[in-house]
C-alpha cells in the first residue's frame, strides 16, 4: 500500500497547524469542515436559484438571466421572446417552470467552467464541462473533457428535492455519476 496521501495530507496538515496555531489535526478539520460548507452551500446557491426563478409581468428580455432566456427557448423552441413577454402570469410562469431543469444544467455548467466549485465538483487544469446536445440524451447531461477533448467523466444533473428521482435515475445508469 502506498505511503504517499498520508505523507502529503501530514504535510497539509502542519502547513495548517503552522499558519493558525492550533494543533495539526484541529487546524485540518477546521479547514476540512470549511470545504463541506462551501460544498453545501454551492450546489445549494444553484438549486436555489433555479427554484425561486420567476419573471414576472412587465419584465423584458434586459431583467431575465439570459442563460434563463436561453433555457427557456431551448425548452419550448416555437415559443418566440416577443410572444414570452406577452404572456398572461400563469402561462408565463408555466414557461420557465418548464425550462428549470435545463437552467440548472446551464448554471452548473457555466460555474464549473468559470473556475468555480458546484457541489463535489470542481475541474481540473484543462478540463470543460460540456452540456449534451441533445435534451433527451439518455443516462448523462454534462460531461467533462480534459483539452484534448478526450472525455473524463460522465454526468447526470438532478434539480428537484425528490429522492425517488434521483434513485430512479441512478439506478437506470450506475455508470453515470449523480
Amino acid at each position: 500500500m502506498d505511503a504517499l496521501p498520508s505523507v502529503n495530507l501530514g504535510r497539509l496538515a502542519n502547513r495548517y497547524a503552522y499558519l493558525r496555531e492550533l494543533p495539526a489535526g484541529e487546524a485540518f478539520q477546521r479547514a476540512f469542515l470549511r470545504y463541506l460548507k462551501a460544498n453545501r452551500e454551492s450546489l445549494l446557491d444553484i438549486t436555489v436559484a433555479v427554484v425561486s426563478t420567476q419573471i414576472s409581468l412587465g419584465d423584458g428580455p434586459e431583467d431575465v438571466d439570459p442563460l434563463l432566456l436561453r433555457a427557456i427557448h431551448d425548452t419550448n423552441p416555437s415559443l418566440t421572446q416577443a410572444h414570452l413577454f406577452s404572456l398572461d402570469s400563469d402561462a408565463l410562469q408555466g414557461a420557465v417552470n418548464t425550462a428549470k431543469g435545463k437552467y440548472f444544467e446551464y448554471l452548473v455548467a457555466e460555474k464549473l467552467n468559470q473556475g468555480l466549485q458546484v457541489g463535489p465538483l470542481l475541474l481540473q487544469e484543462g478540463q470543460t464541462a460540456v452540456l449534451a446536445e441533445s435534451m433527451t440524451q439518455p443516462g448523462w447531461d454534462l460531461r467533462i473533457v480534459d483539452e484534448d477533448g478526450a472525455v473524463v467523466e460522465y454526468l447526470q444533473l438532478k434539480a428537484t428535492d425528490s429522492v425517488a428521482y434521483v434513485r430512479a435515475a441512478l439506478e437506470r445508469y450506475p455508470d453515470i455519476q449523480g
